[in-house]
């Protein structure tokens, strides 16, 4: 047990005479990747969160597929976003900068887009998210138009029968249930609502990336291993070739 401590214990000696040994090497490799790593966190945008919410059309107590948050989503992601992807990728033919992801809650009736990107191209996110949103409203504001108009419509029509049964000896009960039905196209037509936009590519106050000081301190570690691992590899290099031409030489 204790020849193998003290051969453990001689290894690690000579490992430390190695590296001092080769210290302009060690302390060259170290130098050299602490300031390339500072400089590339220097110059490092930060990566931040880019948040739009869109509340979808309310139409009260009639349920419509038209509008559910679901649906819409679907919209998004198949019919508007493949070509807006589509001018992206031209404009940026190493990959679009930015990532997009969309999400809906029926409870709430919400659509969120969510985008991450570093700060510069905080712009393209905004108009990416604008030209998105832009086209899913006026969808939704043709569709509602038409549910709204359809409504309209439909009160018309009661208002003039009940006008009609007035008319009429005794209309009795078919004038009441014309009456309930024109108060409650009235109601449901004060309830609905068209959605709006509550934010636009608003940024999160923290950004998601880690922080330079985390980055400049993970880098610096990475670079002093990189510099053990470069020190030992050119000492082992060092001895094979020595001893290859050792053996050459017998």
């Amino acid at each position: 047990m204790r020849g193998d401590s003290y051969r453990g214990e001689l290894s690690f000696i000579q490992l430390a005479i190695i590296l001092v040994k080769r210290r302009y090497i060690f302390i060259s490799v170290f130098l050299v990747l602490l300031i390339s790593s500072a400089v590339f966190t220097y110059f490092k945008s930060p990566v931040y969160q880019y948040v739009t919410y869109y509340v979808v059309p309310d139409l009260g107590v009639q349920q419509n597929r038209i509008f559910d948050a679901e649906t819409l989503q679907s919209k998004v992601e198949l019919g508007f976003w493949p070509d807006t992807k589509a001018n992206l990728n031209t404009k940026y033919p190493d990959g679009i900068p930015f990532s997009l992801q969309l999400s809906a809650d029926s409870d709430a009736g919400t659509l969120r887009m969510l985008s991450t990107a570093e700060t510069g191209f905080s712009d393209e996110v905004k108009r990416t998210h604008m030209v998105l949103i832009e086209r899913l409203t006026e969808s939704t504001s043709a569709d509602f138009s038409k549910y709204r108009k359809s409504l309209e419509e439909q009160i018309v029509d009661v208002e003039a029968s009940i006008e009609e049964l007035r008319g009429v000896d005794r209309p009795g009960e078919a004038l009441a249930r014309a009456q309930q039905r024109s108060y409650e196209l009235l109601d449901q037509l004060a309830l609905i609502d068209q959605g709006q936009v509550v934010a636009v590519a608003q940024r999160g106050e923290m950004p998601v990336s880690v922080g330079k000081g985390m980055l400049a301190v993970s880098l610096s570690i990475v670079s002093f291993i990189v510099a053990l691992i470069c020190t030992y590899a050119v000492e082992f290099f060092i001895l094979v070739r020595r001893a290859l031409g050792e053996r050459g030489a017998e």
